[in-house]
């Protein structure tokens, strides 16, 4: 039996970037991906080790209505999900709606290039309709270092942060 996960879906995967860099014109791609993976299970976000004063925002992603039943083991998901992730900014590549830029410690910037309109409508709905994330959650992760023991990588314990260069 087969079974579609949007979180799979290198195509959704498009969109959600997309209103991501809506949001944020430029940021570094582990920091893409872990905010992406916080859209698509916002459940993950309540075991963050975040910052006193931001349980507002941890409240707002455990009650969050989300269509993706939570991952049993996240941060093995997250690692599966790095292919998707590289397809998806390769196609915004191609299309010319991103650029990747490796000399500095931003990975993936918006181009100048305007959305089709359509693409553009469907980017706003997905905003729009996951609004406690780009609200509350994305402010305050977009805040943290990316790097380090108090950075974004340590506190979601998703990605490895021990060998990072600071």
């Amino acid at each position: 039996m087969l079974i579609y996960h949007p979180a799979l879906d290198a195509y959704h995967c498009v969109f959600r970037v997309l209103a991501l860099l809506s949001e944020c014109v430029e940021m570094e791609k582990d920091r893409l991906q872990i905010l992406d993976f916080v859209l698509c299970f916002p459940s993950v976000a309540s075991e963050f080790r975040l910052p006193p004063g931001s349980t507002a925002a941890k409240k707002a992603m455990a009650s969050s209505d989300s269509p993706y039943r939570a991952p049993i083991n996240p941060k093995g998901l997250f690692t599966s999900l790095s292919k998707t992730h590289d397809a998806a900014i390769a196609c915004l590549e191609a299309a010319a709606l991103v650029r990747r830029d490796q000399a500095d410690d931003v990975d993936v910037k918006r181009a100048d290039a305007l959305l089709p309109s359509e693409l553009k409508d469907r980017v706003d709905a997905l905003r729009e309709l996951e609004a406690p994330f780009f609200k509350e959650m994305l402010p305050l992760l977009m805040s943290l270092p990316l790097r380090g023991p108090d950075g974004l990588k340590a506190r979601s314990g998703l990605a490895e942060y021990r060998y990072d260069a600071l």
